[in-house]
């Protein structure tokens, strides 16, 4: 019963966000389902929010109050402690995805800052992993942080290209 009721309160915070917050932008990146708790982006990643009420510690969040897991794909890969946080979240790894899948024309430039703080904050967490790990466990780190800096490379280029494409498109013409 508890855990039920944790899971109503839970469905009823994530709708008020997404009514408050995400529900009027036009530049949604994932299509949630009406309980808001799977997600089509336009990737084609699925992404799911859970609310977790454990006291467990967690690698991803220590926080006894409880926190929104976020699965992409089916596979946790982060945690937030609001849902506006956790929708948000979601919003720059589906950016994330597009920019790697060749689809940055999906995105709003918003979203291309979003992805880009993102990508930052993953490559500050790998880097940090990097420098507090025992040197045999360095090897898949600094694969994962090569990865993150190929990553925020492909982000500079899709901000360059807009750039680009935004001083074309203000030019006058030539006469």
């Amino acid at each position: 019963m508890v855990k039920s009721a944790c899971r109503s309160v839970a469905v009823h915070a994530l709708l008020q966000a997404k009514r408050g917050t995400m529900r009027n932008r036009s530049t949604d990146l994932i299509e949630w389902n009406g309980a808001l708790s799977d997600g089509m982006g336009v990737s084609g990643s699925h992404y799911t929010l859970t609310y977790d009420r454990s006291d467990e510690d967690s690698s991803l969040v220590r926080c006894a109050e409880g926190r929104w897991l976020i699965a992409v794909d089916g596979s946790i890969v982060c945690a937030a402690t609001s849902i506006q946080d956790a929708l948000a979240r979601s919003e720059g790894l589906e950016a994330l995805r597009c920019i790697l899948r060749d689809r940055g024309d999906r995105i709003s430039d918003e979203h291309c800052r979003v992805a880009e703080l993102t990508a930052s904050e993953m490559l500050e967490a790998a880097t940090q992993a990097l420098t507090h790990s025992p040197p045999g466990d360095r090897g898949s780190l600094t694969r994962n942080l090569e990865a993150l800096q190929s990553l925020s490379s492909a982000i500079r280029s899709e901000t360059l290209k807009r750039q680009r494409e935004s001083m074309l498109d203000t030019s006058p013409p030539l006469h």
